[in-house]
């Protein structure tokens, strides 16, 4: 028996990631059944999931994620999940439990779990996730300083048999190239798990000369969502003439709502979308856009909606960082990459000017879902565990 913990994300929380984990683990392990430990709402949700899955049964704890957003809650949070990993690890020694795979990790957690394995004398891996890019952050604040120490004791005291899952060949480089020092044992590599075969309803574009833009996903600083405003800056006329839209498809935060100068489509709500309202607007964009930055938090975080790109058949225009060039000099030609803004309106204006190479992105896009799929990425997870045991 295998244990999959799921001790920090709760409720909808990183679905979609988990489900491609879990498909991964079962591929790995055919023999093996997997326990998942988890909040029951995100149980619920998974077990929809990973409903083809025969190898998988679930144990749960009573949710708690809506209390849990708060800040003043993050230390009953931190005990909280020391509780379930001291429970997990008496339970797995109880049992003879060989292997506890950790969806993800608090930072403070982290260091208990490294503890712990070598108490129990279980093996773990714990999957990385954005956590890790507040390492990038530049804000002097005391949440943030505890976290990046956090982060960095953990990854500088690593011991043997605490393996890392790391999301993206980039996002591996540029951590050991940010901390050089860190612990290089026991890491995994594999792109983000995202399920491709989720059916989606390709609907011919109206006849229009309106392109759409489109900034997917919640609407931050971190994000550099404020961009887009400068961006359309650029093109007044042509928004005027309704020969382009920009829009933001998710919810904005108040600092970024703040830049809002009438030229963008945005949704002024405070509640998030539901996914049939987010999915039915970004199938009707041409593109998207991401002005992620070199030198940001998104530097050591994989990108969901880069993958949501794919999936939808979306060409990309975006600002250089290591994330993406590593997947547009993996994949080819799936949009643009751009220095900075002015690349990206002269980029721009090369589209509505008729100068695209929309079928040959499109074809790439597509031949991507084969590229990065659980069956490729499970391939690429048993070789490399493989690599693993045949060293230790």
């Amino acid at each position: 028996m295998i244990f999959f913990a799921e001790l920090q994300m709760q409720g909808e929380k990183h679905l979609n990631v988990n489900s491609g984990v879990l498909e991964i683990l079962a591929k790995t392990y055919p023999e093996q059944n997997i326990c998942v430990y988890s909040d029951d709402l995100h149980a619920k949700y998974l077990k929809l999931k990973v409903d083809k899955l025969s190898n998988i049964t679930f144990e749960s704890y009573k949710y708690t994620g809506e209390k849990e957003l708060k800040k003043k809650y993050t230390l009953s949070k931190i005990f909280r999940e020391a509780y379930s990993s001291i429970k997990l690890f008496k339970l797995g020694k109880n049992k003879n439990i060989k292997l506890i795979v950790f969806a993800s990790a608090f930072p403070f957690t982290a260091i208990l779990l490294n503890i712990l394995s070598s108490i129990f004398r279980i093996k773990i891996l714990i999957c990385l996730h954005g956590d890790i890019g507040v390492l990038k952050l530049n804000r002097i604040k005391p949440t943030t300083i505890f976290f990046k120490a956090a982060i960095k004791y953990f990854l500088y005291n690593r011991k043997k048999g605490v393996s890392l899952i790391i999301f993206g060949e980039s996002i591996k480089s540029e951590l050991i190239r940010f901390l050089p020092k860190m612990k290089k044992h026991d890491i995994l590599c594999i792109d983000h798990p995202y399920d491709y075969n989720d059916k989606f309803e390709k609907r011919l574009k109206v006849i229009s000369n309106t392109f759409v833009f489109a900034n997917i996903g919640a609407g931050i600083l971190n994000k550099n969502s404020h961009f887009i405003f400068k961006l359309a800056q650029n093109f007044k006329k042509e928004i005027a003439l309704k020969e382009i839209n920009f829009k933001i498809v998710g919810k904005i935060s108040p600092q970024v709502l703040s830049y809002d100068n009438g030229l963008v489509s945005i949704n002024t709500s405070s509640q998030f979308i539901t996914f049939k309202e987010f999915e039915n607007e970004i199938i009707i964009a041409d593109y998207f856009i991401y002005f992620f930055t070199h030198n940001s938090i998104y530097d050591l975080c994989p990108s969901g909606t880069f993958f949501d790109a794919i999936k939808y058949e979306k060409p990309i225009i975006a600002l250089k960082n290591p994330f993406f060039e590593y997947y547009f000099d993996r994949l080819g030609n799936i949009g643009y990459l751009c220095e900075d803004i002015d690349e990206m309106t002269l980029a721009i204006r090369k589209i509505i000017a008729g100068e695209n190479h929309l079928p040959e992105q499109i074809k790439n896009l597509q031949a991507a879902k084969n590229t990065l799929s659980i069956d490729t990425i499970a391939s690429s997870f048993k070789n490399q565990l493989e690599g693993l045991t045949n060293e230790q």
